[in-house]
């Protein structure tokens, strides 16, 4: 998981994190193990809860913004039939 932020007083990471499939967790992850600073099985540790959304499942993003679900897009792939797929598919039919 991708700590938040540091509390330089306490010389300690916050306890908060950041970890949801659907936000810009995926991307950072993505990048940390592309440069070998994460381990793979870190994309696996990612969250996936689900929530419902225009009558179908979706993956729940941190705060849910569009900026969250889709920046991720401009330089990471989606897969057909994927979790990530249906849930755009579900909040942007049009898309």
């Amino acid at each position: 998981m991708l700590a938040i932020g540091y509390n330089v007083g306490g010389w300690r990471r916050d306890t908060s994190f950041y970890d949801l499939l659907a936000a810009e967790a995926r991307f950072c992850t993505f990048v940390g193990i592309a440069q070998g600073k994460l381990p793979q099985e870190s994309w696996f540790a990612l969250g996936r809860l689900l929530t419902t959304a225009g009558g179908g499942p979706v993956l729940v993003s941190w705060s849910g913004s569009m900026f969250e679900y889709l920046m991720p897009l401009l330089v990471m792939p989606t897969y057909e039939n994927s979790l990530l797929d249906q849930t755009y598919k579900q909040l942007w039919p049009d898309r």
